[in-house]
């Protein structure tokens, strides 16, 4: 796996979402209402739609589009008409830096 830094942990407060790119890779980062960052795949696996543009709710992304709803530390589907599960990328705070890992 590659380690790759994609911004500031101080970029985002409590309770939002942030696209990042990484090697060409869109990745959404989600900074909980706890303060625990999760990294996901920024597109929706229901339609092509990215998923920072939506909302965090808890520790769930709700997608823009249709409100399919994913579990932001699993990727899971909790909501449809998505089916599919997202992809997680492992995510580190080292210092101020997030470090993800593809």
């Amino acid at each position: 796996m590659t380690r790759v830094r994609i911004g500031c942990a101080a970029d985002l407060t409590k309770g939002t979402l942030r696209r990042f790119e990484a090697d060409g890779v869109a990745i959404c980062v989600a900074r909980t209402d706890d303060g625990v960052f999760h990294a996901v795949e920024d597109r929706c696996t229901h339609e092509d739609v990215e998923l920072s543009d939506g909302d965090l709710v808890g520790d769930e992304i709700e997608c823009p589009l249709h409100g399919s709803l994913f579990d932001v530390a699993t990727g899971a589907v909790r909501g449809l008409p998505a089916t599919e599960p997202l992809r997680v990328y492992p995510l580190s705070v080292d210092g101020d830096d997030l470090v993800v890992e593809l």
